[in-house]
């Protein structure tokens, strides 16, 4: 039974073939979620370009390495192709020892030299006989306490007479130039006793007239070939002073009195 008001019932084919008409406050908020989800998309993606504009991609020792060689090879830099001089350990020690052996035999042979008196003798010539001690020269003079006159010591610049020193070998005899005539400077009785006087007599070539010289520095020993132990000096009792007598004494190259020095 039909009632007023009431519509009549559609049947649920006729429902179904209708067009579907959605409210309009579903439509609104559908669109929201949809512009939200895009203003997310948006942000991610700022936040991941920043990342990536702030840390570099990291580059690995390979490739850094391959970076610098194709650097110096742009800048024209190359492995040089000239040989190395290459060194040799033991040429250099040998030619270290030949150094300090030539240094040390240069210092020795001029230590040698400085320790070396010059041994080189005096030729043949007039020479005067200055004694170290003293600084005076031999001279001819009268005997202490005597009547003759022998060698004494006296002024350089005042001797008399004049003395010839004749070479013969490594010996000299000793010639005196008086007015009358020429002896040889000679040690009193055969020179072979300490303390004997020196005088003169006629050149015989004998012991006590032939005279060694032995360098002493820059001085010399004058030994009398009589003994071969005995020294040109003064007597024992002489302080070296002039007008004191020259005589024979056992030789002392220590002792100034024995060292002259030829003039």
């Amino acid at each position: 039974m039909e009632t007023e008001n009431s519509e009549p019932s559609r049947s649920a084919d006729a429902r179904l073939d209708e067009p579907w008409d959605p409210p309009e406050n579903q439509l609104l908020n559908g669109k929201s979620i949809a512009s939200a989800a895009a203003v997310v998309l948006a942000l991610a993606a700022a936040v991941v370009w920043a990342s990536m504009s702030e840390d570099p991609p990291a580059v690995d020792a390979d490739s850094a390495a391959h970076a610098d060689f194709d650097s110096d090879s742009a800048s024209g830099s190359s492995p040089s192709t000239e040989p190395t001089e290459s060194t040799d350990p033991a040429r250099e020690s040998e030619s270290a020892t030949e150094g300090e052996s030539s240094g040390e035999t240069s210092s020795e042979e001029s230590a040698s030299e400085a320790a070396e008196p010059d041994s080189a003798l005096p030729g043949t010539g007039v020479y005067r006989a200055r004694q170290e001690a003293s600084g005076l020269c031999m001279t001819w003079g009268e005997e202490p306490d005597g009547d003759r006159s022998v060698m004494v010591l006296g002024e350089c610049g005042d001797t008399d007479p004049e003395l010839t020193w004749v070479e013969d070998g490594d010996r000299y005899e000793v010639e005196m130039a008086f007015d009358e005539w020429t002896p040889c400077m000679t040690v009193d009785d055969g020179g072979t006793e300490d303390g004997m006087l020196v005088g003169f007599d006629g050149c015989d070539g004998l012991d006590a007239q032939t005279w060694e010289l032995a360098p002493v520095g820059d001085a010399y020993q004058l030994l009398t070939a009589a003994s071969g132990d005995l020294c040109l000096s003064v007597l024992k009792s002489s302080s070296a002073e002039s007008g004191d007598a020259v005589a024979v004494q056992d030789c002392d190259s220590g002792d100034e009195k024995q060292l002259w020095t030829l003039l």
